[in-house]
């Protein structure tokens, strides 16, 4: 008699028994960690002198075809350079004030 194929899937292959390998604790010499790198943190005044640097490197480059900033990149500049400016009041109202007399 010949086993059909459902037959034989059905089948079940022996479980190979797993080695057990005893743990083994191993000293490990402490590693000096280098500090970790601080991160940049700009000023105002120093973030507006970088933006300009950086607009005045993009004009340059406007005049040669091979450009390495992209209009979009000058634009995003421009409107960090913009931002990064304190804001100044847009509309001063000045008003005369008498003390009543007595």
């Amino acid at each position: 008699m010949m086993a059909t194929k459902k037959a034989v899937a059905k089948k079940k292959k022996p479980v190979a028994k797993k080695k057990v390998v005893p743990a083994v604790a191993v000293v490990v010499a402490p590693v000096e960690v280098a500090p970790k790198p601080r991160k940049r943190t700009y000023t105002k005044k120093r973030l507006t002198a970088l933006l300009d640097q950086m607009l005045t490197q993009f004009a340059e480059q406007m005049s040669v075809k091979p450009l390495s900033y992209s209009a979009g990149d000058g634009l995003k500049m421009m409107q960090m350079r913009e931002n990064a400016e304190p804001e100044r009041p847009t509309e001063v109202k000045v008003g005369w004030v008498e003390e009543p007399r007595p």
